[in-house]
């Protein structure tokens, strides 16, 4: 067993300099990062990328889980840190934005409330959230029992879209959607910060580092959302 991982760790070592030496702006490139940023923020500015650089063959990882650079599962990866010590130290990494989120409903869920409605509400929540955390309890809202559970993004969505209740999002998320408005009372509270990752020898590959600038300027681009600074309708 020893011996079978000290083989597959130089392998992966060998691979990772082969690909470090490759300076075209052609060949693939894999990028890792999670599904909301890469669904509801950022896929017009890969897009953009990918017509700037037709050679390159960009693939999208889209997960929560974390990808393992140092074996060659992503060449460099965009991730929300909530803990700058959970950071491998072998990793090469650039800060880049905090991300705030927010408490949403919707705008028909609004106005329901607004007409005395007063059993409309109940929270939506992701199961691996757990339960809601005491800044978002602190809405302006009456709120019914029990819970809904929802497993990703896109069920979240969809309920609260459908007026089941209120929910947590990234600003990024709920401020751009038009059918939704913040909740009043709740501003924007720090979600975590997004860095860029890269192992020591793959940063040195020329598309890595074309696509390092170039994504580093996009996001600088979407701070203001990022930071929750997008203004939106609260609920009088």
């Amino acid at each position: 067993m020893d011996l079978a991982i000290s083989m597959e760790e130089k392998s992966s070592l060998l691979q990772t300099r082969v690909f470090a030496r490759d300076q075209q702006l052609a060949g693939p490139l894999r990028l890792a990062l999670p599904p909301s940023l890469a669904t509801e923020l950022l896929m017009p500015d890969l897009a953009a990328f990918t017509q700037l650089h037709r050679e390159i063959e960009l693939q999208i990882v889209s997960s929560y889980d974390t990808v393992n650079l140092t074996t060659r599962q992503a060449d460099l990866a965009i991730r929300l840190v909530f803990d700058q010590m959970t950071l491998p130290q072998h990793l090469f990494g650039t800060q880049l934005h905090d991300v705030h989120r927010s408490v949403y409903l919707s705008r028909t869920l609004q106005v329901r409330l607004r007409n005395g409605d007063q059993s409309a509400a109940a929270w939506i929540l992701k199961e691996e959230d757990g339960e809601v955390p005491s800044w978002a309890a602190k809405v302006v809202l009456p709120i019914r029992s029990p819970a809904i559970k929802v497993s990703d993004l896109n069920t979240q969505l969809a309920a609260v879209r459908a007026d089941m209740g209120l929910t947590i999002l990234p600003c990024f998320v709920g401020d751009r959607d038009p059918l939704l408005v913040r909740a009043q009372g709740s501003g924007p509270e720090l979600y975590g910060r997004l860095w860029i990752l890269t192992h020591g020898e793959t940063r040195k590959t020329k598309r890595v580092r074309v696509f390092s600038d170039f994504i580093k300027g996009r996001l600088a681009a979407h701070a203001e959302i990022l930071n929750g600074g997008m203004t939106s309708d609260g609920l009088a």
